[in-house]
This record gives structure tokens, C-alpha cells and sequence, in this order.
């Protein structure tokens, strides 16, 4: 898929570290376009099956990686990598094909949630060298949340998984700050602080600019 295609679905990612509120607005967007046009689909990263099922497990727990933190970080990195190509690609649901069926998909993280989480220094070039083949967004929004409260709201609503402390979401918030200017993707940068309701208005304002635009996913 090339850049500049046009009448394909399109592809929107929500970015934003944990408790920023990527899950809840990207629902909020679905249920739109699903009203609105009845054709869409909502994803994340990491998924359930194969690859995905392992990352799930190591962050609730099930198993372990005797590793170093940043080699823990490269090892996540290779799966979340096989994770996105069997997403994007496998002859049934996959993302590529249902952009190509017109259907719009939504996706609570992607190549630039790797950028952010699995770095522990300034050297991108691993991350990028294993996504390098993957599409970009149309569209990318990055909820823009203070650690502290991100962390309070963790706490108010789930147990949090391993990656969920005070010290790692302020890692990954620097090094999200930092993918972005890097990634080469159109990105609406949101202050996650507003209201639920305050934030998904301005998603939808921004998806209807870009139904205007009738532009598709490209390389």
C-alpha cells in the first residue's frame, strides 16, 4: 500500500502512555464510525493470539524473562514486532486487508508505543529497524497525560501490571516526546487532562478533516 492511495479504509492509532486513556477514547471513536458509516473495526497491540498472548503473560505475571531491564525491553521488542506483522498481515481480520475492504480500523497502540516502551536509551535504531516495513497511520493521537495522574488513575481503576510504575511511565512519556518528532506520521497531540467528553469531540473533529482528505495508509 502506497502512500496517496486513495478509497481505502482508514487507519487510526491512539498513543499515550498507560492510564492515558488510549482505550477509552479509541472506543469513543469506533462507536462514532460505527454510527456514522457501519463500517469499522477496533484493534490493539499487543493482541491476544500467538506473539501477542506471550506479552500478555509476561505482563500479568505467568512468566518470567531472567534479563537485564533493557535486554527484557529488546527481548518485548521482537515479539510485539512478530505480534504487529501476524496483526497487520494474517489472512483473517487482518488490518491490511480490511483497510483494503474499505473498513475504517482503529488501534489502541502501535509501532511508536515500541519507540516509547522498549528504549532505555537514545538509540531508536533497533525499534525502527524492526518496523521499518510496516504502514503508517493516517491519523495518530497522542494523549498527552502527566505521570502522576496516570498512575492515579491506574490505581482507581485496575491492578497494574509490572510496567506500570511512577519511575517507567516517566521514562516512556521522554521517549515518547521524542518517537514523535521521529515517526513520520500525521499526529494530533491531546491534553489528557480534559474531560473524556472535551477529548473525543476533538477526535472526531479531526477524523471528519481527515474523511475530507480521503487519503489512505502508505509506507
Amino acid at each position: 500500500m502506497c502512500e496517496g492511495d486513495k478509497m481505502k479504509g482508514k487507519f487510526i492509532v491512539f498513543e499515550g502512555i498507560d492510564g492515558s486513556g488510549t482505550s477509552t477514547q479509541a472506543g469513543d471513536l469506533f462507536q462514532y464510525i460505527e454510527n456514522k458509516k457501519g463500517a469499522c473495526h477496533i484493534t490493539c497491540e499487543p493482541t491476544y493470539v500467538g506473539p501477542g498472548l506471550m506479552i500478555h503473560d509476561y505482563l500479568d505475571g505467568k512468566i518470567k524473562l531472567d534479563l537485564a531491564p533493557d535486554l527484557r525491553e529488546e527481548y518485548l521488542a521482537y515479539l510485539f514486532a512478530a505480534d504487529r506483522y501476524n496483526h497487520l498481515f494474517k489472512s483473517r481480520n487482518g488490518v491490511w486487508d480490511m483497510l483494503d475492504d474499505k473498513i475504517d480500523v482503529v488501534c489502541t497502540r502501535y509501532v511508536v508505543s515500541s519507540l516509547a516502551y522498549h528504549c532505555f536509551s537514545d538509540d531508536f535504531d533497533l525499534i525502527n529497524k524492526l518496523n521499518s516495513q510496516f504502514f503508517k497511520p493516517d491519523l495518530m493521537f497522542y494523549l498527552d497525560c502527566p505521570p502522576e495522574l496516570a498512575i492515579k488513575r491506574i490505581e482507581g481503576s485496575r491492578i497494574a501490571d509490572k510496567n506500570e510504575t511512577i519511575e517507567n511511565l516517566e521514562r516512556v512519556s521522554i521517549n515518547y516526546d521524542k518517537a514523535l518528532k521521529e515517526y513520520n506520521c500525521p499526529y494530533i497531540r491531546i491534553d489528557a487532562t480534559k474531560t473524556r467528553e472535551d477529548i473525543s469531540k476533538i477526535v472526531q473533529e479531526k477524523f471528519e478533516e481527515l474523511e475530507l482528505k480521503d487519503e489512505g495508509p502508505g509506507f
